[in-house]
């Protein structure tokens, strides 16, 4: 919707750019056009004041990008001031978190207390300060969110962090079973593939019925090329999930 808005042909082209090097993770060369083409517009409507406000829309769609390529690029403070001027409180409060300021994060997280995200930011941060929180973020909230924060955790190199959710696996484990999957995981988005060995190993230990588990500690060994346990792996992917497309396509490969 945006780029259809964006009439000028140059800007349309910068903003393409940008988003193709967004989707690629290649953010500091996306935060650059994404900020070139918010300047662009607002000199637009500078030089055509006819054209104030015309440009609203896309200048909070350009806005919003250039906070969330600061955010992935660790400049918090920045993604926080972005965020709140966009009034999107849960962002601002998770720019606030991993930037270590965890009182900060609260308070804008109380600011929408009934929204999941931030009822999971109210319990993460608290877990973070050793407070009792309380929200207990139950089932549904720790798989939306809880992978997401560790890839995070494990992107920033947050040590402090990912020390306290490891001591509360025991604590976790009751209540989202899949804490060792999903921790996996996020290392495995980090590319730390001999960790997230580890703990897929471990993860499957406490459930060895689970198709996932052995799909992705499949794809581990794919990645390091060990193909003799990647095939094993994938083998009892498909004794619990059986067809499943993308195992037998991996197969097939390993053939």
């Amino acid at each position: 919707m945006l780029i259809e808005k964006l009439k000028d042909e140059t800007l349309n082209l910068s903003f393409k750019e940008a988003l193709a090097g967004y989707m690629k993770e290649e953010f500091a060369e996306a935060l650059e056009k994404f900020k070139a083409c918010h300047d662009a517009l607002l000199e637009q409507e500078l030089l055509n004041p006819e054209l104030s406000h015309h440009n609203d829309d896309e200048l909070l769609g350009l806005k919003r990008k250039i906070a969330d390529c600061s955010f992935e690029l660790g400049d918090f403070n920045n993604a926080h001031k972005l965020y709140m001027e966009l009034k999107e409180l849960p962002q601002a409060g998770y720019a606030a978190l991993f930037n270590k300021e965890l009182e900060k994060s609260l308070q804008v997280y109380r600011l929408s207390p009934f929204s999941p995200a931030s009822k999971w930011g109210i319990f993460i941060s608290q877990l973070f300060l050793n407070e009792k929180s309380i929200f207990n973020p139950g089932y549904l909230c720790f798989r939306l969110f809880f992978e997401a924060t560790c890839t995070y955790i494990i992107k920033f190199q947050i040590k402090e962090y990912l020390k306290i959710l490891e001591k509360s696996v025991y604590d976790l484990e009751p209540v989202y079973p899949e804490y060792l999957k999903s921790l996996g995981s996020a290392y495995l988005s980090n590319k730390k593939y001999y960790t997230a060995i580890e703990t897929f190993e471990n993860a499957k230990k406490k459930h060895d019925y689970d198709a996932e588990i052995y799909y992705k500690l499949a794809q581990c060994y794919m990645l390091i090329s060990d193909k003799k346990r990647a095939k094993r792996n994938f083998d009892l992917t498909l004794r619990y999930l059986p067809n499943h497309i993308s195992t037998l396509k991996y197969l097939e490969q390993l053939a």
